[in-house]
């Protein structure tokens, strides 16, 4: 219930994005809300933190290269990390496996 509580909270503090993200589309506001989930999980199980977000552009291209453990959670987090703070989605060169879970299939 305490991590609930404190992702709630999370939640909470940014309302007001998530609110005006709805009023503009559905589906900007649903994402709004999933990678704030996926970053209140990330501060509160992990303390996740990404080091150098003013490096990254608001537009055009950048090109971040990271490694991660077995499972790419850490990606799911940065991810939540850069659509919050600079409204950006990401491209991924990435393991075949990675494309079979559910939301980052293709097409």
């Amino acid at each position: 219930l305490l991590y609930l509580t404190i992702i709630f909270l999370h939640i909470y503090k940014r309302k007001n994005v998530l609110k005006e993200a709805y009023s503009h589309n559905l589906w900007d506001g649903a994402r709004k809300t999933v990678a704030t989930l996926w970053d209140g999980h990330a501060a509160v199980w992990h303390g996740y933190e990404v080091h150098g977000m003013e490096k990254i552009p608001e537009d055009g291209p950048a090109l971040i290269i990271f490694y991660h453990g077995a499972i790419p959670i850490d990606f799911y987090y940065f991810m939540a990390k850069i659509f919050i703070h600079k409204g950006r989605t990401c491209r991924v060169v990435a393991d075949h496996f990675v494309f079979k879970i559910p939301g980052l299939m293709e097409d």
